[in-house]
Protein backbone atom coordinates (compact mmCIF):
# COMPACT_ATOMS: atom_id res chain seq x y z
CA UNK A 1 0.00 0.00 0.00
CA UNK A 2 1.48 3.23 -1.22
CA UNK A 3 2.01 6.17 1.27
CA UNK A 4 -0.66 8.36 -0.39
CA UNK A 5 -3.06 5.97 0.14
CA UNK A 6 -2.38 5.44 3.94
CA UNK A 7 -2.31 9.33 4.52
CA UNK A 8 -5.39 9.14 3.22
CA UNK A 9 -7.17 6.59 5.22
CA UNK A 10 -5.70 8.44 7.78
CA UNK A 11 -6.68 11.29 7.27
CA UNK A 12 -10.57 10.70 6.27
CA UNK A 13 -10.75 8.48 9.89
CA UNK A 14 -9.88 11.44 11.62
CA UNK A 15 -12.29 13.63 9.75
CA UNK A 16 -15.12 10.77 10.97
CA UNK A 17 -14.04 11.29 14.59
CA UNK A 18 -14.53 15.02 14.43
CA UNK A 19 -18.05 14.49 13.23
CA UNK A 20 -18.67 12.13 15.59
CA UNK A 21 -17.33 13.99 18.00
CA UNK A 22 -19.49 17.53 17.18
CA UNK A 23 -22.37 15.10 16.91
CA UNK A 24 -21.95 13.53 19.82
CA UNK A 25 -21.26 16.87 22.10
CA UNK A 26 -23.17 19.27 20.25
CA UNK A 27 -26.09 17.45 18.42
CA UNK A 28 -27.40 14.79 20.26
CA UNK A 29 -29.69 15.18 23.30
CA UNK A 30 -28.53 15.02 26.89
CA UNK A 31 -30.27 12.81 29.16
CA UNK A 32 -28.94 13.28 32.48
CA UNK A 33 -26.63 16.36 33.53
CA UNK A 34 -23.40 16.02 34.28
CA UNK A 35 -22.37 15.62 38.28
CA UNK A 36 -19.20 17.40 38.11
CA UNK A 37 -18.72 20.56 36.62
CA UNK A 38 -15.16 21.95 35.56
CA UNK A 39 -15.03 23.95 38.84
CA UNK A 40 -15.50 20.92 40.99
CA UNK A 41 -18.91 21.52 42.07
CA UNK A 42 -21.48 19.34 41.93
CA UNK A 43 -24.82 20.46 40.20
CA UNK A 44 -28.00 19.68 41.41
CA UNK A 45 -31.14 20.66 42.25
CA UNK A 46 -31.30 20.65 46.09
CA UNK A 47 -35.53 19.92 46.75
CA UNK A 48 -35.34 20.79 50.68
CA UNK A 49 -38.81 18.91 50.87
CA UNK A 50 -36.83 15.55 50.85
CA UNK A 51 -34.96 15.24 53.68
CA UNK A 52 -31.40 13.37 53.35
CA UNK A 53 -31.08 9.63 54.94
CA UNK A 54 -27.13 9.42 53.28
CA UNK A 55 -23.92 9.14 55.79
CA UNK A 56 -20.74 9.70 55.36
CA UNK A 57 -18.82 8.62 58.24
CA UNK A 58 -15.06 8.45 58.89
CA UNK A 59 -13.26 5.17 60.88
CA UNK A 60 -9.76 3.62 62.11
CA UNK A 61 -8.52 1.18 63.29
CA UNK A 62 -6.83 2.56 65.78
CA UNK A 63 -7.75 6.39 67.50
CA UNK A 64 -4.28 6.69 68.73
CA UNK A 65 -0.82 6.98 67.01
CA UNK A 66 2.71 8.16 67.69
CA UNK A 67 4.26 11.44 66.50
CA UNK A 68 5.62 10.26 62.81
CA UNK A 69 3.52 6.77 63.03
CA UNK A 70 0.70 6.63 60.46
CA UNK A 71 -2.88 6.35 60.61
CA UNK A 72 -5.09 5.25 58.04
CA UNK A 73 -8.93 6.30 57.71
CA UNK A 74 -11.16 4.97 55.63
CA UNK A 75 -14.40 6.92 54.23
CA UNK A 76 -17.55 4.82 54.51
CA UNK A 77 -20.78 5.66 52.75
CA UNK A 78 -24.30 4.35 53.67
CA UNK A 79 -27.12 4.79 51.05
CA UNK A 80 -29.60 3.71 52.66
CA UNK A 81 -30.67 2.08 49.82
CA UNK A 82 -30.57 4.42 47.35
CA UNK A 83 -29.15 4.50 44.35
CA UNK A 84 -26.18 7.45 44.26
CA UNK A 85 -24.72 9.06 41.37
CA UNK A 86 -21.97 10.62 43.04
CA UNK A 87 -19.99 11.44 45.64
CA UNK A 88 -18.25 15.05 47.09
CA UNK A 89 -15.85 14.98 49.87
CA UNK A 90 -14.31 17.75 51.93
CA UNK A 91 -12.06 16.39 54.73
CA UNK A 92 -10.72 19.33 56.92
CA UNK A 93 -7.87 18.31 58.64
CA UNK A 94 -4.68 20.16 61.16
CA UNK A 95 -2.29 20.08 59.64
CA UNK A 96 0.26 21.74 62.14
CA UNK A 97 -0.82 17.92 63.73
CA UNK A 98 -1.46 15.41 60.32
CA UNK A 99 0.22 15.52 56.73
CA UNK A 100 -1.82 13.42 54.04
CA UNK A 101 0.91 10.40 52.89
CA UNK A 102 0.65 10.98 49.21
CA UNK A 103 0.13 7.85 46.87
CA UNK A 104 0.73 7.85 43.39
CA UNK A 105 0.59 11.88 43.86
CA UNK A 106 -2.96 11.91 45.20
CA UNK A 107 -3.84 11.89 49.14
CA UNK A 108 -7.16 9.58 48.40
CA UNK A 109 -7.01 5.90 47.46
CA UNK A 110 -10.38 5.45 45.77
CA UNK A 111 -12.54 2.64 46.54
CA UNK A 112 -14.42 0.60 43.81
CA UNK A 113 -17.76 1.79 44.79
CA UNK A 114 -17.53 4.34 41.63
CA UNK A 115 -15.68 4.10 38.18
CA UNK A 116 -14.72 7.36 37.80
CA UNK A 117 -12.71 10.14 40.08
CA UNK A 118 -12.25 13.52 38.32
CA UNK A 119 -10.52 14.87 41.62
CA UNK A 120 -8.81 13.83 44.21
CA UNK A 121 -5.90 16.58 45.64
CA UNK A 122 -4.88 18.39 48.93
CA UNK A 123 -4.04 22.08 50.15
CA UNK A 124 -1.95 21.49 53.24
CA UNK A 125 -1.62 25.18 53.84
CA UNK A 126 -5.14 25.13 54.78
CA UNK A 127 -5.44 21.53 55.59
CA UNK A 128 -8.16 20.14 53.30
CA UNK A 129 -8.55 17.08 51.39
CA UNK A 130 -10.77 16.54 48.79
CA UNK A 131 -12.29 14.16 46.27
CA UNK A 132 -14.70 13.53 43.90
CA UNK A 133 -16.59 10.05 42.32
CA UNK A 134 -19.03 9.39 39.97
CA UNK A 135 -21.15 6.33 38.68
CA UNK A 136 -21.07 5.06 35.06
CA UNK A 137 -24.40 5.27 33.16
CA UNK A 138 -27.11 3.35 34.76
CA UNK A 139 -24.60 1.94 37.43
CA UNK A 140 -24.95 4.17 40.58
CA UNK A 141 -23.85 2.86 44.06
CA UNK A 142 -27.15 1.51 46.51
CA UNK A 143 -25.80 0.47 50.12
CA UNK A 144 -22.53 0.77 52.00
CA UNK A 145 -19.05 0.54 51.15
CA UNK A 146 -15.83 1.81 51.48
CA UNK A 147 -15.89 5.19 49.47
CA UNK A 148 -12.10 5.94 49.61
CA UNK A 149 -8.95 5.50 51.78
CA UNK A 150 -6.75 8.22 53.27
CA UNK A 151 -3.21 7.80 55.21
CA UNK A 152 -1.90 10.55 57.76
CA UNK A 153 1.60 11.11 58.78
CA UNK A 154 1.00 12.44 62.51
CA UNK A 155 4.02 15.64 63.18
CA UNK A 156 3.01 16.09 66.97
CA UNK A 157 1.48 14.88 70.26
CA UNK A 158 -2.00 16.33 70.91
CA UNK A 159 -5.70 15.84 69.90
CA UNK A 160 -7.45 16.70 66.69
CA UNK A 161 -10.32 16.01 64.81
CA UNK A 162 -10.66 14.71 60.86
CA UNK A 163 -13.54 16.80 60.25
CA UNK A 164 -15.90 16.18 57.08
CA UNK A 165 -16.93 19.24 55.94
CA UNK A 166 -20.68 19.83 54.94
CA UNK A 167 -23.30 22.59 55.18
CA UNK A 168 -27.11 22.24 53.93
CA UNK A 169 -27.21 23.82 50.76
CA UNK A 170 -23.42 24.16 50.05
CA UNK A 171 -22.35 22.94 46.67
CA UNK A 172 -18.89 23.03 47.37
CA UNK A 173 -18.19 20.88 50.09
CA UNK A 174 -19.00 16.99 51.48
CA UNK A 175 -22.14 16.25 49.03
CA UNK A 176 -24.28 12.75 48.38
CA UNK A 177 -26.74 12.86 45.13
CA UNK A 178 -29.49 10.81 44.25
CA UNK A 179 -31.74 11.63 41.42
CA UNK A 180 -29.87 14.89 40.60
CA UNK A 181 -30.99 15.84 44.15
CA UNK A 182 -28.78 16.36 47.87
CA UNK A 183 -29.20 13.43 50.12
CA UNK A 184 -26.58 13.36 52.65
CA UNK A 185 -28.35 13.54 55.96
CA UNK A 186 -25.64 12.60 58.66
CA UNK A 187 -21.60 12.72 59.00
CA UNK A 188 -19.55 11.25 61.82
CA UNK A 189 -16.20 12.64 62.35
CA UNK A 190 -12.54 11.44 63.59
CA UNK A 191 -11.31 11.96 66.31
CA UNK A 192 -7.29 10.99 66.62
CA UNK A 193 -5.01 11.23 69.26
CA UNK A 194 -0.98 11.55 68.77
CA UNK A 195 1.60 10.69 71.62
CA UNK A 196 5.26 10.82 72.39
Amino acid sequence: MNLKVVVGLLSGLLIVQIIGAIIYFFILPRTTQPLISESNETIRRIDPSTPGNGTIKLQSEQSTVKVLGEVSVSVIINTDQRAVEGVDLSLKYDPAFLQPVIANQVPFVPGRLFPDVPFNGFDNKIGVASMSAISSLNQNFSGEGTLSLITFKAKKTGITVLKIQAEKDNTTDTNMVADGTEMLGNTEDLTITITP
